[in-house]
């Protein structure tokens, strides 16, 4: 049998071609002759990289229309694209009964790309009789949204995807990714990182989250400012998601919707969630939140930060000793230290599991010295009797008055003597914490 390296080198080159991008470099390094003959071909793929990496609709040489066109000619193009960034989608400025924006052959390739796709909603017979030609009138009609939407499936190592949040007309690409979960071709299979931006007034619901946390392959998925009040009957009550990271801060949703949503991450390993309310509306259910995690990801959360900064009412939150991995929190001096008689103080040592290293405290009240202290000694002695991993306190928030100079210096070298670092900081939340 021949060896590889005995083959001619007209062959190898004819290998080189047929080489998936995402393997050439690999490919190049299987002997010295190997990597001559294939450094014209590397010193494109890396051209092509550099070009193509990164998709954003707002900056030239590469837009929507410009990538998706090239893709059509030269599918390989696809695969060098690993992350989209975009700003607003372009509505389109082309009057209804004016001249087409695209060629007759930008339009022809864009129609028959349509008609290929898994992931476009198909019309009903009920709305059309020629499929051909509402493609043709939706293209038309349209604007950056639907060629986002061809464009998306046709990006087969595709890996971070950033959006703004929709108007009213811009829906064609949400739908491409509720349909990409379902697809029998392979799509958005390799999509790991999904951020969903607000913009202006608008803001991602709940609902929509949802429909991006079902793609099998996203792990870390982020939506400041999500929405989601009174809105049980639009979330999906069989929801299954493999995200790892959650990320929902200074967001508006209600407890019972959250706590619903999150029955869909059992493998959720750290939540960050912070509520924005008025002074007006309801306290956040704490215990709520807390159940839901709970019974669905006890074993596998391992960061938790549960904040509303803006609410002096936050609901007492609970023993968090079910769960089994958790490392670190991050709450509301209200809703982590129950409200229990001075002369008992709080009970960390009954409330904590055994695997917690970090301990974040934020308050949005202010409390009087004693009552900090009275949480130091009680986190010592938990350091002491189960806490073994206890290495964290930390005080936090802009009506913390206190600094670690004013505390009881017997405390202080008891902690430190103990392994814990104390820290008091004006430190207050800001998005993403």
């Amino acid at each position: 049998m021949a060896h590889f390296a005995s083959l001619p080198n007209e062959l190898i080159c004819e290998i080189l071609k047929l080489v998936q991008a995402e393997d050439l470099e690999n490919f190049a390094q299987l002997s010295r002759n190997v990597f001559r003959l294939a450094f014209p071909f590397l010193a494109e793929h890396r051209a092509l990289i550099r070009k193509y990496n990164t998709l954003r609709n707002n900056k030239d040489p590469v837009s929507i229309e410009t990538l998706l066109i090239n893709i059509i000619a030269n599918p390989c193009v696809g695969s060098y694209v690993k992350k989209v960034e975009l700003g607003p989608l372009m509505e389109s400025e082309v009057e209804a009964d004016s001249a087409n924006a695209y060629t007759k052959e930008e339009l022809e390739m864009f129609i028959t790309a349509a008609l290929e796709s898994e992931c476009l909603k198909r019309p009903s017979e009920e709305e059309v009789l020629d499929e051909r030609e509402f493609w043709s009138d939706a293209i038309k009609d349209g604007n950056e949204d639907i060629l986002l939407a061809i464009l998306l499936p046709l990006l087969p190592n595709l890996a971070a995807l950033s959006v703004e949040a929709k108007s009213t007309r811009l829906d064609w690409y949400d739908s491409a990714v509720e349909q990409a979960a379902s697809a029998t071709k392979p799509t958005l299979c390799k999509l790991t990182h999904v951020q969903l931006n607000p913009r202006g007034a608008h803001s991602y619901h709940l609902a929509e989250i949802q429909r991006f946390s079902a793609l099998p392959s996203v792990r870390v998925l982020s939506a400041p400012r999500a929405k989601g009040m009174c809105c049980l009957d639009e979330l999906s009550p069989d929801a299954n998601s493999n995200v790892t990271h959650l990320k929902l801060w200074e967001s508006c949703i209600d407890s019972k919707a959250l706590h619903e949503f999150l029955r869909g991450f059992p493998k959720l390993q750290s939540l960050t969630y912070s509520f924005i309310g008025t002074v007006y509306e309801c306290p956040h259910d704490a215990f709520l939140i807390r159940s839901s995690l709970l019974a669905h990801c006890k074993a596998t959360l391992q960061s938790l930060t549960l904040l509303a900064p803006g609410c002096r009412n936050m609901s007492f939150m609970g023993s968090l000793r079910g769960f089994e991995a958790l490392k670190e929190v991050y709450t509301e001096w209200s809703c982590f230290i129950s409200q229990a008689p001075e002369s008992r103080g709080p009970q960390l040592n009954d409330h904590l599991p055994v695997s917690l290293a970090w301990l974040k405290i934020h308050d949005s009240k202010g409390r009087t010295k004693p009552r900090y202290e009275k949480v130091i000694r009680s986190a010592q002695y938990a350091r002491e009797h189960r806490l073994q991993k206890l290495k964290w306190l930390i005080f936090g928030g802009t009506r913390v008055q206190w600094t670690l100079e004013t505390v009881d210096q017997g405390l202080k070298k008891t902690c430190s003597n103990m392994g814990i670092n104390l820290i008091f900081s004006p430190y207050a939340p800001k998005s993403g914490d």
